[in-house]
């Protein structure tokens, strides 16, 4: 009698929920998704963003991917990259984002000046350093 054994091969298989990791606001913040793998798998992410595991086995994971605060003028865009080390050619893409700190400046539109001279003073606020310039010869910052 011959008893004959087999193992059937790992499938390779890479899944994520969400599909995409978007952080709405340009505050430092966690945000969370679930891997799931069949088979073991190895992670990269962009610079700026942060994932609590970067390498894993087997079955589901939280992952957990962090945010400082953004401070530059554009949106930052990037990709979670999923790699099985069964087939590198199975690749999961997880999109990831976070707002960008647009300049803002609010300022009056026009001030008056009476005839008889004298100093006006300017409110505004920005949330960007900032510089003005006289476009006159005749007005003094």
């Amino acid at each position: 009698m011959v008893v004959t054994i087999s193992q059937a091969a790992c499938v390779p298989a890479l899944s994520a929920e969400p599909e995409a990791v978007v952080f709405p606001t340009i505050e430092a913040a966690t945000q969370t998704f679930t891997l799931t793998a069949a088979g073991p798998w190895t992670l990269t992410a962009p610079e700026w963003a942060t994932v609590s595991a970067t390498e894993g086995n087997s079955g589901e994971v939280e992952l957990t991917v962090s945010v400082e605060k953004n401070t530059q003028p554009k949106e930052l865009k990037g990709e979670i990259v999923v790699t099985s080390t069964l087939d590198e050619k199975v690749v999961l893409k997880v999109a990831v984002s976070q707002a960008g700190n647009e300049p803002k400046i609010s300022a009056v539109e026009a001030v008056e000046i009476p005839c008889s001279a004298g100093e006006v003073a300017l409110a505004f606020s920005t949330n960007y350093a900032w510089s003005a310039t006289a476009m006159d010869t005749w007005i003094e910052l």
